[in-house]
């Protein structure tokens, strides 16, 4: 079948997918870029004449500062949203120490991770792709890497048996705060984004969840959330008891909020995709529930404008 006039006037993007020790590579755009301040795969448009490998090898050397050893075959193809560029996804192996040349910062992230940052709308396309490829991961696989801490709590306050019960998982659609818990039920919900984090930062917002729980097993129903008996486990726990503890510390919220430019949310109500824009674009839609037959209307929120400028 020969190309629509669309396809013929579409430009081709390599998009680089650097991928070291179980890490990639992501780098924040400029801020007075086209979705400056999201974070995307490094990489720019193919020249007239050019391979992948050529442009790939001059926009890494431009951007990161680094030697192109390989590069494999795409991997994924997305249309950018109200643009005229064709993103095109492919594994690229590298020699050297990536620099932030051009973008405002790097950071290399876990693939269970990609989805708790403030991505460019083709690069979460991308994203979900890879995430939906993993391999679930056993919830008794999550539980078991914290039961440690909840044998070592329940000790302290009273529960030996604290652990039997609460389940543990990340999710990528936590964003609001990193963590939350259904005392009844033992259910705890960690942010994806806690996984590139300290292991002592991991503690400190599980410890605020199991807490719920504990005092829930202590003192029923009746205990108030973030009452003076949660506070009481927090302490012997080792850690102090605050509501901004489960919330994003600044660094965070820089890494998975979008930038205050950004000052309305499109979310959507069923897969929970987000894009944002500086006015309300009423006829955006889900591309992802459209093509399952869904009408794809976004709920659509104005957000706090965190600009100095405002």
């Amino acid at each position: 079948m020969a190309p629509s006039k669309e396809e013929r006037l579409l430009t081709r993007v390599v998009a680089s997918v650097i991928e070291v020790e179980g890490k990639l590579l992501v780098c924040q755009r400029p801020s007075h870029k086209r979705h400056g301040g999201l974070w995307e795969f490094p990489g720019g448009k193919i020249e007239f004449g050019e391979s992948d490998f050529a442009a790939v090898e001059r926009e890494l050397d431009e951007e990161l500062g680094v030697r192109v050893r390989d590069v494999g075959a795409v991997e994924f193809s997305v249309h950018d949203p109200g643009s005229a560029f064709v993103i095109e996804f492919l594994s690229v192996a590298i020699d050297g120490e990536p620099q932030a040349l051009e973008h405002e910062a790097l950071r290399w992230v876990s693939e269970e991770g990609l989805l708790g940052l403030a991505l460019a709308p083709s690069d979460r396309r991308y994203a979900e792709f890879r995430v939906r490829a993993l391999p679930v991961k056993p919830r008794s696989s999550v539980d078991e890497e914290f039961r440690p801490l909840l044998d070592q709590w329940g000790q302290i306050w009273g529960l030996p048996k604290l652990a039997s019960g609460v389940s543990i998982t990340y999710s990528p659609r936590l964003r609001k705060s990193l963590g939350r818990c259904r005392p009844a039920t033992g259910r705890i919900t960690l942010s994806a984004m806690l996984q590139e984090a300290t292991p002592e930062r991991r503690a400190e917002v599980l410890c605020h969840e199991a807490a719920h729980v504990a005092a829930y097993r202590l003192h029923g129903r009746a205990t108030n959330p973030h009452g003076a008996e949660w506070e009481k486990l927090v302490r012997l726990a080792g850690f102090q008891p605050s509501v901004r503890s489960a919330q994003k510390t600044e660094s965070e919220r820089t890494l998975s909020e979008p930038p205050s430019i950004f000052a309305y949310e499109h979310r959507c109500p069923v897969c929970q995709s987000v894009r944002f824009a500086r006015r309300p674009v009423a006829r955006w839609r889900c591309a992802e529930c459209l093509a399952a037959g869904l009408p794809g209307e976004l709920v659509i929120n104005r957000r706090l404008d965190r600009s100095p400028n405002s």
